[in-house]
Formats: C-alpha cells, structure tokens, sequence
C-alpha cells in the first residue's frame, strides 16, 4: 500500500499547491511518486501542464489509487465535516500550510480547532513563504504556534520568487534559471520530505 501525505487549507495564498508539488518531489528518493489534484482550481495540474515534472499530476476523477510509493493530495479549499473526514481517513498525514501572517494564522487555527473537534490527530502545521531576515515573523508564528501546543514541522518553508518563476516554468524550484536562491529554497523542502518520512515511519497508521 502507498502512504497517502494531504496538504489541507482554509485559506488561499499559503502555499498550498507549491507544498504539494516540492514535496513530492522530495519524497521521490524513496519510491515512486504521484500528485492528485483534488482543488477545483486545478493549480496543481496547471502546474504540471509544462510537461517538466518528474512524476504524474492526475484529478481525482483521473486517480486509480497506487500499491507502493506515495500519493500526495492536494485538496480542496474549505472542505466540508464530510469532506475533511473522508479526507483524514484516506490519508496517512495531514499537512496545514500558513504563512506568518495574522489572517493566515487564524485560519490554521481554525482548521486546528475542527482537526481536534473530529479527533483527528494525524496533522502537523507548516509555516510556508517565511520572510528573510531582518523580519521576525517567522521566529514569532513559530512561537505563537507553540504557545498554543500546535504540532508542527520542524522545518519552515522560506519565501523567494522562484517558486513563482517555478510555477509559471512548470518546473521544480532548483530548476529555475538564474534564481540564486533556488537551490537553498529546495534545501527546505528537502529537509522537510526527511520529517515526513520520519513521521510515517513511526506512525501508528503505518501500512504494512
């Protein structure tokens, strides 16, 4: 059986889809990979309409389930009790992805509040588009984060253009040209695929 990793949001603009394209591509380093598209915005596919991606991007329609490797599920905005809990139940991790600032702060509250109220446990938060220093913001939601006994990634998810540039490329991050921060913007997502990994092996939803 795959593990199944869903990126999970309430609120847009927060780095959804990239999470969900980069971190696939990290996890490729232990076995094969797919991206199922489950937004009715259809970015992910968007994303992948370049032909430069190293691994399928399909809809749900499209989706025929997968015996190894890794599924990784985009889904859809806002989704329903029904929806989030079909959600839970076909994925092995929960990912909710903000960025540092305050609206997108209380929205990852929020769908902590309706991940707890449905006794779902197997989520963790992830502080995406962190602004370079000299700014605080990422040290201060990391902080607030905690204070408020939220799970979350050790690993934080830096901003740079070059995931728009990736985007619009239809390519992954390291392959934008010209980017000097490309590569160190992967380095991110690198480090957070060795979290997700380590988190699915210990988990006690592992398949066997």
């Amino acid at each position: 059986m795959a593990y199944v990793i869903g990126l999970l949001g309430y609120k847009g603009g927060v780095g959804k889809t990239t999470t969900a394209i980069h971190l696939a591509a990290a996890l490729l380093k232990r076995g094969e990979v797919q991206v199922v598209d489950g937004d009715s915005n259809g970015s992910a596919r968007l994303w992948a309409q370049g032909g430069n991606l190293p691994f399928p991007v399909r809809s749900l329609l499209q989706f025929r389930g997968a015996d190894d490797g890794f599924v990784v599920v985009d889904s859809a905005a806002r989704p329903s009790t029904a929806e989030l809990t079909d959600l839970a139940e076909f994925c092995d991790l929960l990912i909710v992805p903000s960025n540092p600032e305050g609206m997108s702060l209380d929205a990852l509250q929020q769908t902590v509040h309706r991940l707890e109220d449905l006794k779902i446990k197997h989520y963790r938060a992830l502080l995406t588009m962190i602004p370079p220093a000299p700014s605080k913001k990422g040290i201060e939601a990391r902080t607030y984060l905690i204070e408020n006994n939220i799970p979350l990634f050790e690993t934080g998810i830096r901003r740079t253009d070059a995931f728009l540039d990736a985007s619009t490329q239809g390519s992954l991050v390291y392959e934008v040209k010209g980017s000097r921060v490309a590569k160190v913007a992967w380095l991110d997502f690198e480090a957070l695929g060795t979290e997700v990994l380590a988190f699915l092996d210990s988990s006690p939803r592992k398949k066997s």
